[in-house]
C-alpha cells in the first residue's frame, strides 16, 4: 500500500516502512503503477 500526503510544495510518500518526498514541480504522478491512498491540502494536485 502506498500512502501519500499532498502538500503545497511536495508529495510525502510512505511505502511500507520507507518514507520519501518528491517536489510537486518535478514529480510526474501519472507514472505511479499502484493504487495510492492520499490526503491533500492542494486540490490542484489531486
Amino acid at each position: 500500500m502506498l500512502l501519500c500526503d499532498i502538500g503545497n510544495t511536495s508529495y510525502h510518500f510512505l511505502d511500507d516502512k520507507t518514507e520519501y518526498k518528491k517536489d510537486v514541480k518535478t514529480f510526474d504522478a501519472s507514472r505511479l503503477k499502484e493504487k495510492v491512498y492520499y490526503i491533500s491540502v492542494n486540490v490542484r494536485l489531486e
